[in-house]
C-alpha cells in the first residue's frame, strides 16, 4: 500500500536535485552591471567563485543547517521512508567558459550559466536555478522554491 507521506518525502528530495539541474544558466546577456558601465559579467569574472567541482553536502531547513545524513533521518522519521544513497549523488562541474556537466545518481547532463557577482542562474532543459554564493562559508546553495529547502554544494 502506498503511504503518501512517504511518496511526498521522496518526491520533495528528488525535486531538490531537480531544482540543482535547474541551477544551469541559457548564456543571455546579463546587463547586471555594479559599479558603472555597460559591462556584463563573463564567466571568467566569475571563474574563482564557481569554476571547478561542487558536491552536494548539505541542506538548510527552516534555516537550520543539516548534514545530508540529518536530513536523511529526518525524511525517516517524518515518513518512514529511507531515502536511498544515490539521491544525494549531486554535483556540478563548472568550466570558466560558461559551460559544465551535472551529475546526478550517475547521470551526466550538459549546462551552461551565466552569473552575477556571487549569484548564478543555471538552466537545464529549460528551467532555470538561482545559486548564491557564501562567501562565509565558501558554498553554494539553490532553494527550492516549492519546499524552501536549500541544498548547499561545497568543493
Amino acid at each position: 500500500m502506498f503511504n503518501l507521506k512517504k511518496i511526498t518525502a521522496v518526491a520533495a528530495a528528488f525535486a531538490l536535485s531537480l531544482s540543482a539541474v535547474a541551477f544551469v544558466g541559457c548564456g543571455g546577456n546579463n546587463n547586471a552591471s555594479q559599479g558603472g558601465g555597460n559591462t556584463t559579467n563573463t564567466q571568467a569574472e566569475a571563474g574563482d567563485i564557481y569554476d571547478g567541482t561542487w558536491t552536494l553536502s548539505g541542506m538548510v531547513i527552516n534555516g537550520a543547517d543539516m548534514t545530508l545524513e540529518e536530513y536523511a533521518a529526518m525524511v525517516k522519521e517524518q515518513s518512514g521512508q529511507e531515502l536511498p544513497a544515490e539521491t544525494f549523488q549531486v554535483s556540478y562541474t563548472f568550466g570558466s567558459d560558461g559551460s559544465g556537466t551535472l551529475s546526478m545518481m550517475g547521470i551526466e547532463t550538459p549546462f551552461t550559466y551565466t552569473s552575477d557577482g556571487n549569484n548564478a542562474t543555471v538552466t537545464v532543459s529549460g528551467v532555470d536555478s538561482f545559486f548564491t554564493y557564501d562567501s562565509a562559508k565558501g558554498v553554494i546553495g539553490v532553494t527550492d522554491p516549492n519546499t524552501g529547502y536549500t541544498a548547499v554544494y561545497s568543493k
